[in-house]
């Protein structure tokens, strides 16, 4: 199996619980091994090649909840001066952002 550790750098397993990098940005360091334990200990954490980075993709969820709230209010900003099917369009805007934003606060815990 291989593994990305926080550096980016790409581990694989090899015999004796140890894990060997295959792929780095630095190439003097491609084929150094060591104990899982230590690669744990200096570079760790590490995923699984494929497995999604969850707090990467939370700390992103967090702010485009951001983003979509800041888009929510200004929507409604715009609904409030306008009148008719603007008003209709500014205020599904709204709704739409805002519901959004609510369900990956939820998702987040924030």
């Amino acid at each position: 199996m291989k593994y990305i550790d926080r550096d980016g750098d790409t581990w694989a397993d090899i015999e004796g619980g140890k894990l060997r990098i295959v792929a780095s940005e630095t190439s003097y360091r491609i084929g150094l091994e060591e104990e899982r334990a230590e690669v744990e200990a200096l570079w760790g954490p590490l995923r699984p090649v494929g497995a999604p980075d969850t707090v990467t993709s939370r700390a992103i969820r967090a702010e485009l909840a951001v983003v979509l709230k800041e888009m929510a209010d200004e929507a409604h900003d715009n609904y409030r001066w306008a009148d008719g099917a603007e008003a209709s369009m500014h205020y599904r805007m709204y709704a739409a952002f805002d519901s959004k934003a609510r369900a990956l606060r939820a998702e987040v815990g924030a």
